[in-house]
Parts: C-alpha cells; sequence; structure tokens
C-alpha cells in the first residue's frame, strides 16, 4: 500500500485484501530467504475494475556491498532531478526531527518516484511522510526492513544507495557531455578538411593562371 502497511506476512500463495473499492492502491510484493536477504519488488496497482502490474524486475537476492572493490548494481527506479547540485553527496544520518539541505535534497529524491513517495512534499524536515517514503525505497532497494534497526533512517547503508543513483546520474551525464564534445570535434575537422579542399584547389587555378600569364610573356 501506498501507505507503507505490511499487510501479509506469510508463506501462502495466494492473498485477499478487503479494500475500499472506489480507491486505488499500491502493492508491493517480495520474497526473501532464512537469513531475510529481500528480492526486488513486484509493484501492483489496484485501483477500480482493474489490477496491473507496473513494475516486474528480476527475482535476483542481493545485499549492497559495503566496499570500494565490489558495489553492488543500481537499479534505476529512481530519476535524479535536475534540482540535485552536480556533485552532491548524502553526508548526514538522517532521522525524524532532521532539517535542512541534505533532508530537502532527499525529499526531492524521494519524490521522484510517487510509489516510494505519494506525498513528493519538499519542506527540508524529516518528518512522518519522509520516513514512511524512506521504509519503502529501503525494501524496494534491499537495504532493510521492518524487522532490522535503521528502518526508516538514512543510516550508512541507505546513504551508499542514495550516492550510488546519484553518481549514476553523473557519469551518464558525463557520458552524454564526452559524447556530445568528441561529435563537435569531429565535425570541426570535417569543415576544416573541406576549407582546406576549397583553398588547395584555389592554389592550383591560381598556379595554372600564372603558368599562362608567364607563357604569354615569353
Amino acid at each position: 500500500r501506498t501507505d507503507g502497511n505490511i499487510v501479509y506476512n506469510n508463506n501462502l500463495q495466494n492473498f485477499i485484501d478487503s479494500v475500499d473499492s472506489s480507491k486505488t492502491f499500491y502493492y508491493a510484493v517480495y520474497s526473501y530467504d532464512n537469513n531475510n536477504n529481500y528480492t526486488q519488488p513486484v509493484i501492483l496497482k489496484a485501483e477500480p475494475g482493474q489490477t496491473s502490474v507496473i513494475s516486474q524486475p528480476a527475482p535476483t537476492v542481493q545485499q549492497p556491498q559495503q566496499t570500494q572493490q565490489s558495489q553492488p548494481s543500481v537499479s534505476v527506479l529512481i530519476t535524479i532531478p535536475s534540482t540535485i547540485p552536480s556533485g552532491f553527496e548524502f553526508t548526514q544520518y538522517l532521522t525524524v526531527g532532521k532539517s535542512g539541505d541534505e533532508v530537502k535534497h532527499l525529499q526531492e529524491v524521494l519524490a521522484a518516484n510517487p510509489i516510494i513517495y505519494p506525498e513528493g512534499t519538499v519542506t527540508g524536515y524529516y518528518g512522518s511522510a519522509t520516513q514512511r517514503a524512506i521504509q519503502r525505497f529501503q525494501e524496494m532497494y534491499g537495504v532493510t526492513n521492518y524487522s532490522n534497526s535503521g528502518y526508516g533512517d538514512v543510516g550508512p547503508s541507505t546513504r551508499l544507495r542514495l550516492n550510488q543513483l546519484l553518481s549514476y546520474k553523473q557519469t551518464s551525464s558525463a557520458t552524454s557531455t564526452t559524447l556530445n564534445a568528441e561529435q563537435s570535434r569531429q565535425a570541426l575537422i570535417a569543415k576544416l578538411k573541406a576549407l582546406i579542399a576549397q583553398i588547395e584547389a584555389q592554389i592550383l587555378t591560381l598556379l595554372e593562371q600564372l603558368k599562362k600569364i608567364k607563357a604569354g610573356q615569353q
């Protein structure tokens, strides 16, 4: 659900939830092993008259590795907004009651996915809505879950995931900039080659005219 409540946690293959049929609900469905390693979720949207799958990632189980040698792959469920400054990274431990620019940028990142942060408010204050959004983020990215400490806080593991998303955006932007620069360089080279060819042709014409002038003077 978009309110972050856990509506079922057991091993049955079928589950029926009683809801208000006039409203739309979102579900994130996970499976996990005996070590509490969670898969990426299947996101379901239940609205009056129909149920649809919004996101269905490959059912792989992975936990983030906090080492520089081996970092987890990043499933981009969030598009980093342009309001985040270039080179920005999260550095603080963020929890309910915190405020400031890091909380503001955190809310901007979370608001990019309405399933994670349906309220989408950017106030710079870490309240209960932001806490629920972080809990959804942690579950979607396999950082932690409700049975572990740090659930709903931006601690080291969650901060690592967030900074990986920021790094992914900056790397993609840098790659695009590099490609554009190379394309511009190649276009300039082509223009210079065409200009050189024109100058060479003009020089040949002048040499021919000079030969004719000298021949006429003899």
